[in-house]
C-alpha cells in the first residue's frame, strides 16, 4: 500500500491484494472512526474494492463498536425482512426471496450482511425502488407510500448537475423536462431518500458511526447523498472514501480518500470465501439504475 497526498486528498493505492490479503488501512482508520458518517463509494462490479470495503468495515467495527451499516443496495421496502433476517427469525432463502437483492449480492454484499448479522450491527435499507421513483414523477400512478421515499427533494442546477450531465456523456435532454433532466430528478430523489435514511439512523443510534455503502457518484466531491445529509443535519462530520480501478488525474480529489484497486484478478475468484459459511444466489432484484453510479 502506498500513501501520498494529492489535490488535498489522501490516496490509498492497493498494490497487490492477492500477494498480501492483509493489506493495512490503519493509516486512515483513526480519521474515519472519528466521523459521524463514512461513505464507502464503490464501483459496483469491482471485486477487489468490495474486499477492501469489507476489511475496512471490520476494522472500524473493531475500533468503535457502535457502527451502523447503511446500504444503497436495499430499498426501504426490504427493511422489515432485513431486520427479521439479522435477528435470526427467518432463514436466508426467505430473506433473499423477499428482499430483492442485487444480482451481485452473493459475491459482493452478502459478506457484509453476514458480518453484520454475526456481530449485531444494525443495517439500514436506505434506498428507494425504481418503481417508487417512477411513480413519484408519474401523475397517473398511485403515489408511493410516504415511508418508502424521501419526504422532500430538490433537483437544483448546481455542481452535482454538472457532474451528472458529464457522466451522461453528452446525451441530449438537458432542457427543463428533457430526458436528462427527468433522470436527474430521479437521481436527486434517490439521494434524498438515502440521506433521509442516514439521518434517521443517526437519530436512532446516537453517537454511532454510520457507514453508507453506495455507488461512488452518490458521494464524490461531497455531493449527492452526502450533501443532502448535510442539508438535513448541519455540522455532521463525514468522510468520503471513493475508489478507482486506475489512477486518474481528471478524477483526482473526488473523495477524502481514494482506493486505487484493480477491477479483478484472475486468482481472486471470490475474495470473500473465508467469510462465507455457505452460498447464496439470486438472479433477480434491482441493480444499478440508469442514474449515476
Amino acid at each position: 500500500m502506498a500513501v501520498s497526498n494529492s489535490c488535498g486528498s489522501t490516496r490509498i493505492a492497493v498494490e497487490s491484494i492477492v500477494d498480501d490479503p492483509r493489506i493495512d488501512l490503519e493509516s486512515i482508520v483513526d480519521d474515519l472512526a472519528a466521523q459521524d458518517v463514512v461513505y464507502f463509494g464503490e464501483e459496483h462490479d469491482n471485486d477487489v474494492g468490495h474486499f477492501q470495503h469489507l476489511a475496512l468495515l471490520k476494522t472500524l467495527h473493531a475500533k468503535r463498536g457502535d457502527v451502523v451499516l447503511s446500504m444503497e443496495m436495499f430499498n426501504r421496502e426490504a427493511q422489515p425482512v432485513l431486520d427479521r433476517y439479522l435477528a435470526g427469525e427467518i432463514d436466508e432463502e426467505t430473506f433473499l426471496a423477499e428482499s430483492s437483492p442485487w444480482p451481485n449480492y452473493a459475491m459482493h454484499y452478502r459478506p457484509m450482511i453476514e458480518y453484520a448479522k454475526a456481530h449485531g450491527i444494525p443495517v439500514v435499507a436506505a434506498n428507494a425502488s425504481r418503481e417508487n421513483l417512477n411513480a413519484a414523477f408519474d401523475e397517473d400512478a398511485d403515489p408511493p407510500a410516504p415511508n418508502l421515499i424521501a419526504s422532500s427533494t430538490t433537483a437544483p442546477r448546481d455542481a452535482y448537475w454538472d457532474f451528472f450531465v458529464e457522466a451522461m456523456d453528452g446525451h441530449g435532454g438537458t432542457e427543463e423536462g428533457g430526458m436528462i433532466s427527468r433522470i436527474y430528478a430521479k437521481q436527486c430523489l434517490r439521494d434524498d431518500t438515502m440521506a433521509e435514511s442516514i439521518v434517521a439512523a443517526l437519530d436512532a443510534h446516537p453517537g454511532a458511526l454510520v457507514v453508507h455503502v453506495c455507488g461512488k457518484f452518490h458521494a464524490e466531491h461531497g455531493l449527492g447523498t452526502a450533501a443532502r445529509v448535510v442539508q438535513r443535519r448541519p455540522g455532521v462530520k463525514f468522510r468520503v472514501l471513493t475508489m478507482e480501478a486506475e489512477p486518474s488525474v481528471e478524477r483526482g480529489g473526488a473523495g477524502d480518500y481514494t482506493l486505487f484497486v484493480p477491477e479483478a484478478h484472475p486468482e481472486l475468484e471470490n475474495p470473500h470465501d473465508d467469510d462465507d459459511d455457505g452460498s447464496a444466489d439470486s438472479d433477480s432484484g434491482e441493480s444499478e439504475d440508469d442514474d449515476g453510479e
